[in-house]
């Protein structure tokens, strides 16, 4: 065996893979810092992240302005990275729940995270559309929190002469 090119065994076992996440984050007119917060954390994770419009509908989303293929009607649209996509969707989730099966089965979603300012109508038309088609839903998202490595590490590598010296960071 060629000594530059190491088999499966022997590659070091802490590798950085990037494999698709089984999860859909669903931002019901979300806005602000606390969407930029979840949309970083998301492409972290390689989720998929699908920002929602709600819009008004008075007729359902296949008739009047809410048509699909109308200048501010109903749509998914290809969003600005990968695994990112905008819908515009009327109040209800009548047009998001008979076409987001296509894009979740497509990218092998399992589970929604819905968040945001949805309608009741809406997120009953959401929980629905899980059940239906065998989803799991969440309403909110936690993220696991990081563990506070320089705390940790700042206790272990101080020698026993240098602990009782006042340290950098209480300053």
């Amino acid at each position: 065996m060629d000594s530059k090119r190491l088999g499966i065994e022997d590659r070091p076992g802490c590798m950085n893979v990037s494999a698709a996440a089984d999860i859909c984050l669903l931002l019901v007119d979300e806005t602000g810092l606390r969407s930029a917060v979840l949309r970083h954390a998301a492409r972290l994770r390689n989720w998929l992240v699908l920002d929602v419009e709600l819009i008004h509908a008075e007729d359902g989303p296949w008739k009047g302005a809410a048509m699909p293929g109308s200048s501010k009607g109903c749509g998914i649209f290809a969003g600005v990275g990968p695994r990112e996509y905008f819908a515009r969707c009327d109040s209800m989730g009548i047009y998001l729940s008979a076409t987001l099966d296509q894009l979740l089965v497509a990218n092998a979603i399992r589970t929604i995270c819905l968040v945001g300012q949805g309608a009741p109508e809406f997120i009953d038309g959401m929980r629905s559309f899980a059940i239906a088609h065998g989803y799991a839903l969440r309403l909110g998202v936690r993220f696991p929190r990081a563990r506070q490595y320089t705390r940790s590490c700042r206790r272990e590598t101080l020698s026993p002469a240098n602990r009782n010296r006042p340290s950098p960071y209480s300053a």
